[in-house]
């Protein structure tokens, strides 16, 4: 069943609308040739649940508002805003975590640490949080991300794995 939007009630609503288009394939992009792509396969889900589930995407739009607002264009100023986007994202998981708010649900989805644990869950805000610099790394001279590697959030995430395969079950010893 399609179900029709309503039209924009401002100039900005309506230039926030268009602009949502390019800031999830920027989002997308940055996803696949970040330092995002290089970490384990369950990482990069965990990442693409929290980055890519939608949103209005207010912050990376009012990014791309400023450049245009000063002459640039927008298209300049996708990896500042995908940057943004990346920052917000991870604050969010963060916040869901069972130690912050214990959110169960985002968006009508489950929260990160609901869908792959709440190891995981940190390890992906933490991972949103350091490929924000590979789009910052972007900004200027060849526009390409400096791919830097997840690194110890990596082998984290295999370590976490690994003691969860030798913990006891639970009421099985200490």
């Amino acid at each position: 069943m399609t179900v029709a939007s309503k039209p924009a009630s401002s100039p900005f609503a309506a230039w926030l609308d268009g602009s949502r288009g390019r800031v999830e394939d920027a989002l997308e992009r940055a996803c696949a040739r970040t330092s995002l792509a290089e970490g384990p396969p369950e990482l990069a889900r965990a990442v693409s649940h929290a980055l890519l589930s939608g949103g209005k995407r207010v912050r990376p739009a009012l990014a791309l508002l400023a450049c245009e607002a000063h002459g640039g264009e927008a298209e300049a100023a996708l990896p500042a805003a995908v940057a943004c986007e990346m920052i917000h994202a991870y604050s969010l998981v963060h916040d869901d975590l069972p130690c912050m708010d214990d959110d169960v649900l985002r968006r009508g989805q489950p929260t990160v640490h609901v869908a792959f644990g709440e190891a995981t869950a940190v390890l992906a805000g933490d991972a949103q949080h350091h490929a924000r610099g590979d789009q910052e790394a972007g900004l200027g001279g060849a526009g390409q991300p400096r791919g830097g590697r997840l690194g110890g959030l990596g082998g984290d995430l295999l370590e976490v794995v690994e003691d969860q395969e030798r913990a006891p079950p639970p009421g099985e010893g200490v």
